[in-house]
């Protein structure tokens, strides 16, 4: 009896524990804006489409883009995939890209395979090279980052991001402008 009674108290614990994670690890999937003045600038990602030509943040001056680093071997990556979507067919038109960063290798045809069996409706480039600058620390997948108008990485999230929390901080940076 003894030994039954101290394996559920085990049980009970373990369980206690697991949902201690789980709340604090739900508390982290919200995107948190940085102030402008201490906001870096987005420089060091070089990036280039699936047929090969390169893709720059520059280029998307004027803009609000949301840069999600992924690979489709990556669970959370695939969870945040249908929010990602929504974003950009909800705030295209107000100046908004959602930018996919895949890090599988591959080729082209590769990539577009992954990207049409994922239902994947937004821009999917890759690293050109290493990543630097601003976003280097993108080692954790899926990790995202929000790059303000005027260039500056406002946002950098690793892990899970909800849909919620993306919209709420594309939102706010609408705002500002």
């Amino acid at each position: 009896m003894r030994i039954k009674s101290s394996l559920v108290r085990n049980l009970l614990w373990g369980a206690a524990a697991v949902a201690l994670v789980v709340i604090v690890y739900g508390f982290r999937t919200g995107v948190r804006i940085r102030s402008a003045e201490t906001a870096p600038r987005a420089e060091g990602l070089v990036l280039v489409d699936p047929a090969g030509v390169p893709v720059s943040l520059e280029s998307m001056a004027g803009r609000i883009v949301v840069v999600n680093l992924w690979a489709s071997w990556c669970g959370y990556c695939r969870m945040e995939i249908p929010s990602l979507n929504d974003l950009h067919h909800s705030y295209r038109e107000q100046g908004v890209v959602v930018l996919g960063v895949n890090l599988e290798e591959g080729g082209r045809d590769e990539l577009m395979a992954r990207i049409l069996d994922l239902g994947i409706d937004y821009p999917v480039v890759r690293p050109a090279g290493p990543l630097s600058g601003p976003f280097a620390g993108g080692s954790a997948l899926p990790h995202t980052w929000i790059v303000d108008r005027q260039g500056r990485v406002r946002a950098s999230h690793s892990g899970y991001a909800s849909g919620r929390s993306l919209e709420k901080a594309v939102v706010n940076l609408l705002r500002e402008d």
